[in-house]
């Protein structure tokens, strides 16, 4: 927020109008987010959404993805309408329609999630993310038995009809899978050291603060480095802003890949 010097009067008005006077402000809920505590957001989001403060699709949003973090998957799918059908022309519409998709996938309902991501490429063909919709869906054939030949045509064929049309298609060998297995993760890499010892010192730090950091250990031609890193984001937008908090916080940043093999 702003500093305020001569409208402070105005400020605690608006402060009291908008319902957060006590308590937090919407964007200390993202804060709560990127720390993690996903149950204290979803109380606070559900407290200004009733308080009618402003920024409430991002509230919708926030909510929806730490249900997301909680395995409340039908929970979520419904924080994700509420933000599309309540705010169809904000930013955060369309990253709320793709966590649609996302909750059924990490449910295991491969079927649903084709049907929610086609209904993304339907509505929104030329968002400048539109490729990581493509991918989901990739990932949704390759769990239902299909092969990557054979995806891009039946992506295609599923497009052209309604979103129920696709429900017989019946997953192969696939077993319902949990948050922890699930899409591609990313983190902000914040440093790399040759030294465990300083890596180790950094990501304490981190924690310190509330940031769920870890140090992922790599070799090449050139030796050993010890990469220190930030979060486990299940998209890119939400690497994003963590990335931008970082960064306000006077770190060096890089989105990079998961480590998978923690």
């Amino acid at each position: 927020m702003k500093k305020i010097v001569f409208l402070a009067p105005l400020a605690v008005f608006f402060c009291l109008s908008f319902g957060w006077a006590e308590g937090l402000a919407p964007g200390d809920v993202e804060k709560l987010f990127l720390e993690g505590k996903y149950e204290k957001v979803i109380s606070e989001a559900d407290r200004l959404i009733d308080s009618k403060s402003y920024g409430r699709e991002a509230l919708y949003y926030l909510k929806g993805l730490s249900q997301l973090k909680l395995n409340k998957f039908s929970e979520a799918r419904a924080s994700f309408k509420e933000a599309v059908s309540r705010y169809p022309r904000s930013k955060t519409a369309f990253d709320a329609s793709v966590g649609i998709g996302d909750a059924y996938f990490l449910e295991g309902k491969m079927s649903e999630a084709v049907s929610s991501y086609n209904e993304v490429l339907n509505g929104y063909p030329n968002d400048r993310n539109i490729s990581v919709v493509r991918s989901k869906l990739n990932d949704c054939y390759q769990r239902m038995g299909l092969s990557n030949k054979t995806s891009k045509a039946a992506t295609v064929s599923a497009v052209s009809k309604p979103a129920g049309a696709i429900s017989n298609i019946t997953p192969r060998n696939v077993a319902p899978t949990s948050a922890a297995a699930s899409l591609n993760y990313l983190s902000v890499q914040i440093g790399s050291f040759k030294n465990r010892n300083n890596a180790d010192r950094l990501s304490r730090d981190l924690a310190a603060k509330g940031y769920d950091s870890h140090v992922e250990a790599v070799s090449d031609a050139k030796g050993s480095f010890y990469r220190v890193k930030i979060g486990r984001c299940a998209s890119r937008s939400e690497a994003e802003r963590l990335e931008s908090q970082l960064r306000t916080s006077g770190y060096s940043t890089k989105i990079c890949d998961y480590d998978e093999s923690r």
